[in-house]
């Protein structure tokens, strides 16, 4: 089982999703300080529909920008690069867009339908999750949204 936390030296987190990928309104974000917290997790994650039937990308319309930091995604059209991006690489990440100073770097969590459960994340201050280390942190948060995808009979 994948060590996330000892891999990274940061704190990895989880985030139950609507079936669309959004984060679900009453879940909680979970800390997990080690991935080997959740040897024997098999439970099925779920979260109540945030808007019903259909794609992701028909609520992207009724987003709002709004800058956190001059780092924020700024409008649609950046955002809709940026979910491309996501898609190609596998992982999400953010970089000082909702904190300066901080990073953060996220995978999905897929159930046995391949759909979109949860996430993963390490996030931590820039000094750490530098950018010459991206790469070893993507790949460490993939390998245990892998895992614990495997365990909700995701198979890949």
């Amino acid at each position: 089982m994948p060590r996330l936390n000892s891999e990274s030296c940061d704190r990895s987190h989880t985030r139950v999703t609507d079936p669309h990928g959004i984060p679900a309104p009453d879940s909680r974000c979970i800390q997990i300080l080690d991935v080997e917290d959740i040897e024997g997790f098999n439970a099925k994650l779920e979260a109540p529909p945030l808007f019903g039937q259909g794609d992701a990308f028909e609520i992207l319309p009724m987003l709002t920008f709004e800058r956190a930091t001059p780092r924020t995604i700024p409008n649609l059209g950046r955002l809709r690069k940026e979910l491309t991006r996501v898609v190609q690489q596998g992982y999400a990440m953010d970089d000082q867009e909702t904190d300066l100073g901080a990073r953060c770097v996220a995978a999905p969590i897929l159930d046995e339908s391949g759909t979109v459960a949860a996430a993963i994340s390490v996030s931590g201050p820039i000094t750490r999750i530098s950018r010459d280390r991206i790469q070893a942190y993507a790949l460490a948060t993939k390998k245990a949204a892998k895992t614990i995808s495997a365990q909700l009979g995701h198979s890949y």
